[in-house]
């Protein structure tokens, strides 16, 4: 009955974590890990913070992540169909992804912990290549390429100070995860000055044929 209860807190600071702009589940995980380190029960408690949370994020995301009306082509699907006056939809759209990718991940999850565990041993030689791999990929896929440069070596600068305390900081990692997830997107909602406009209600039918 305690773990129960653990997974039902877990849920509720997902819902929590998910609807509040600027409050993220790595910031409340950082912290809870901080106060009781060795407290081995913690993990009902964040896994299931931690899926609620990314069912529940994108509704803040496209409804208060809103951008302006001349820009907002550039940016993702949801804030699109948000200054299109389809923001309902885009988050309709999102609930039945997330349902669908749930139930997937269910049912194909002992395929993944059995392959995991044969391929354990080579998977952290993977890392590396793979990161490379990937940030090469998003510097080719950007405009300026120079720019992406440069904000891929400060971020190697920031994890090498961060990491390895340079500057003697207590708790580092709480703070650089707090100042990534907590602070800007706050900001960011104050400074913007965005119209939205009137949302439409529409009805949809899922055709599974």
């Amino acid at each position: 009955m305690e773990l129960i209860f653990i997974v039902l807190i877990g849920c509720i600071a997902g819902i929590f974590t998910g609807l509040i702009p600027g409050i993220h589940i790595n910031t409340i995980a950082v912290l809870l890990l901080y106060l009781t380190p060795s407290n081995k029960e913690l993990i009902y408690f964040i896994i299931p913070m931690a899926v609620v949370h990314t069912f529940v994020d994108f509704i803040p995301s496209i409804l208060f992540g809103a951008v302006e009306e001349e820009n907002f082509l550039s940016v993702l699907p949801g804030h699109k169909m948000l200054m299109q006056g389809k923001g309902l939809t885009a988050i309709k759209i999102t609930v039945l992804g997330g349902a669908i990718g749930g139930i997937t991940s269910i049912l194909f999850s002992f395929v993944f912990i059995k392959l995991i565990e044969k391929i354990k041993g080579i998977i952290p030689k993977l890392i590396s290549p793979l990161l490379i791999f990937v940030l090469l990929l998003m510097v080719s896929e950007e405009k300026n390429k120079k720019y992406s440069v440069l904000v891929i070596f400060l971020s190697g600068i920031l994890g090498l100070i961060v990491l390895n305390d340079f500057f003697y900081v207590k708790d580092s990692l709480f703070v650089l995860v707090t100042g990534f997830f907590a602070f800007p997107l706050l900001i960011n909602s104050v400074i913007k000055k965005t119209s939205i406009p009137k949302q439409k209600k529409e009805k949809h039918k899922i055709n599974l044929n």
